[in-house]
């Protein structure tokens, strides 16, 4: 994954419908600096979730509905193909519902594979309690799609 990651990545901002379950309410930029063939840094803008809520950032190779059953009688569905993607927890939002991460990426092997296109998109959550009944309050972002080179 490290060789993938160390590539130069072009990114485009794509903002792509929901799929009919899914909600968005939040948007994702993504932003690169630097040569990442040399070592680079991405930026990952999280605006407009909830506040104090958890998020988990999806990368994968290829688009698609993919649904997740969450709590009782819920899913939430993203537009990124889980069965190829790689989701990892990346933090909680602010109190205004914002989060940004940068990772510091390695300098790429001499050798390149082919470009290969990558998608991300959030999620982000909060059990709410409030009518002592926990429901889980999803909302997912947009898509940001690019390309590895």
């Amino acid at each position: 994954m490290t060789t993938r990651l160390a590539r130069s990545l072009v990114l485009s901002l794509s903002a792509l419908a929901p799929a009919a379950s899914g909600q968005v309410c939040s948007m994702l930029a993504v932003d690169q600096e630097g040569t990442l063939a040399d070592g680079g840094r991405l930026t990952f803008d999280v605006t407009g979730s909830r506040p104090d809520a958890f998020v988990v950032l999806a990368v994968s190779k290829a688009l698609g509905t993919s649904c997740v059953p969450v709590g009782m009688m819920q899913e939430v569905c993203l537009d990124v193909d889980l069965e190829q993607a790689l989701v990892l927890p990346i933090g909680q939002t602010d109190t205004a519902g914002g989060l940004e991460l940068a990772i510091d990426l390695p300098p790429a092997p001499k050798a390149l594979p082919p470009a290969e296109p990558v998608h991300f998109q959030v999620v982000s959550f909060v059990l709410d309690t409030t009518w002592f009944v926990p429901v889980m309050d999803v909302c997912v972002s947009n898509v940001v799609s690019g390309t590895l080179e």
